[in-house]
């Protein structure tokens, strides 16, 4: 983090004082610029260090929630990789990289979109959690394969972590809603997929179980309260527990989308 007066100016002890605060993170570096009118009473360099240290506070500690949201999200998602693998005969290295692919998958669809730099190159940190995630998963994998519906309680609970982070990130970058809406959901499903894919399993996306709804209505809600609430931080809570908790009901009451909104053959 750095501050830096704007060079336009001269001080002038009532005046409106100019400053560039600018927060740079592992994607972009991202600008918040802001007027300060300093109180006559009140020396310059007091008043703006208040003002700073108040601002960054709020901006690390909710920076700090999304980082440990992803990892946590990366780690379910690797989980659900191994324990998605059907053959037997899989080996260790196989696993691995089916684990690591569920990861990092949305995520690098993402930010290929986004034209950002890519989230686990510029944190390594990622990849780690994902191996090491992969790796509990691969010698749990007796106990934990015939156990389907925790499959499925991990996957809902890692795509709606992914779903409110990717939200977060695309309106940081000051686009609209309905863009951060869009690309929250297709980080959340994109690991999903190829994880189906490549261990030979149907996609929940393809099929009238109730996966994509709640992460469509949880990145909608994150969108409204983020604006209502004065904290992101709390914002991403409510929605985070009302989009797994929506999830976590279909599952356990095993409810499906109605057939008139499902394709039919024939």
């Amino acid at each position: 983090m750095h501050l830096k007066r704007e060079k336009s100016r001269s001080f002038k002890k009532d005046a409106p004082y100019e400053f560039s605060y600018g927060c740079i993170n592992r994607h972009k570096q991202n600008h918040l610029s802001f007027t300060l009118t300093m109180p006559p009473q009140i020396g310059v360099c007091r008043y703006v260090l208040v003002e700073i240290a108040q601002l960054t506070g709020s901006l690390r500690k909710e920076y700090r929630m999304l980082y440990f949201q992803e990892m946590v999200g990366i780690a379910v998602f690797s989980i659900t990789g191994v324990l998605a693998i059907k053959k037997a005969d899989v080996d260790f290295f196989g696993a691995m990289v089916l684990g690591i692919i569920t990861a990092i998958g949305g995520g690098t669809l993402r930010d290929l979109l986004l034209d950002l730099p890519i989230f686990w190159i510029a944190d390594f940190n990622y990849i780690w959690a994902a191996l090491f995630a992969a790796l509990l998963a691969f010698f749990l994998t007796q106990r934990l394969q015939r156990r389907y519906r925790l499959l499925l309680y991990l996957d809902g609970l890692a795509a709606a972590l992914f779903a409110l982070s990717a939200t977060e990130k695309v309106l940081a970058l000051h686009l609209a809603a309905p863009l951060a809406v869009m690309m929250g959901v297709l980080t959340s499903i994109g690991g999903g997929i190829a994880r189906d894919v490549l261990a030979g399993r149907v996609s929940l996306l393809m099929s009238r179980d109730i996966y994509a709804t709640p992460l469509l209505l949880g990145c909608t809600l994150y969108v409204l309260l983020r604006d209502l609430l004065p904290s992101i931080w709390i914002a991403g809570w409510i929605a985070l527990i009302f989009t797994f908790g929506l999830r976590f009901f279909a599952i356990y009451k095993h409810l499906q989308m109605p057939a008139i909104f499902s394709t039919r053959q024939g």
